[in-house]
């Protein structure tokens, strides 16, 4: 057996192990990267972001319209930064400034992109 991969393989292999989540708009695929594949400084960004959004966790009763337009840009961000191919714009335009589906989606991209238990070594 070679010990000698291509970084195409690797990266085959990475989207495979970090899979992202994908979204069907209208018949164009839309991928929500994992955060794991994502550069540094937007990870970062992303991070900051989700703890907004985590520590937000506002009740009808409770928000304000300070609060809900805060928590809608830092969901834009989050959107806009996982977004592969540039289309983050496109993804929000089509959310259309809907807090309760794009906080959703946030929500189906966390469950979906969480790394999975470590597999054992070919024995």
């Amino acid at each position: 057996m070679s010990n000698v991969y291509t970084l195409d393989a690797l990266k085959a292999d990475l989207d495979r192990e970090f899979a992202p989540l994908k979204l069907d708009l209208g018949g164009e695929q839309i991928v929500l990267r994992n955060l794991m594949r994502v550069g540094k400084t937007d990870r970062e960004a992303v991070l900051t972001a989700l703890k907004v959004v985590e520590e937000s966790n506002l009740s009808e009763e409770d928000a304000k319209i300070e609060d809900l337009g805060e928590l809608g840009e830092q969901i834009e961000l989050i959107l806009k930064t996982v977004v592969a191919d540039g289309k983050g714009e496109k993804l929000v335009t089509s959310i259309g400034g809907d807090i309760a589906l794009s906080t959703k989606l946030i929500e189906l991209w966390v469950e979906a992109t969480q790394p999975g238990e470590a597999q054992n070594s070919p024995a």
